[in-house]
């Protein structure tokens, strides 16, 4: 094992992992080293082990990486969960999410929308509350 580059070393810990059709599969970074064509078909074995059954959790930084293998994502950052769901929902392609929540009347809004992504819509519904709806991958409307 010594005399193999660090793509193959890669490569062959995900082949002991499989090797005995585990139920539940834990991978730690996959396709870290490896060229976009070693990539692909480390994609492939895990989606062709997923389609077999096998529940796979996998830990990754490439966002095309989750898309493309995960049913389901959680997204960490120092150590605290910041966004779960489906790669839709975190891509921004699921549905809008609208918050509300009650303020004083004719509050000063300018500051949340100076805060706020220029896709994110702000307005006053009725005179006790405020809204704020945003793709859910925002996570900025979050109380």
């Amino acid at each position: 094992m010594r005399r193999l580059s660090g793509g193959q070393r890669q490569r062959l810990a995900l082949a002991l992992a499989v090797v005995g059709r585990p139920r539940v599969l834990f991978l730690d970074e996959p396709s870290a080293g490896l060229d976009p064509q070693a990539r692909l078909s480390v994609w492939a074995l895990v989606e062709s082990v997923r389609d077999d059954g096998v529940a796979v959790l996998l830990t990754t930084h490439l966002m095309d990486e989750a898309e493309r293998l995960a049913d389901q994502v959680v997204v960490v950052d120092a150590g605290r969960v910041v966004a779960s769901g489906s790669p839709a929902d975190l891509t921004g392609s699921g549905p809008a999410e609208t918050v509300r929540f009650r303020a004083t009347p004719r509050l000063d809004l300018t500051g949340l929308r100076d805060a706020l992504p220029p896709d994110v819509e702000v307005g006053e519904p009725a005179p006790v509350s405020t809204s704020c709806t945003a793709p859910s991958t925002r996570g900025c409307c979050r109380p």
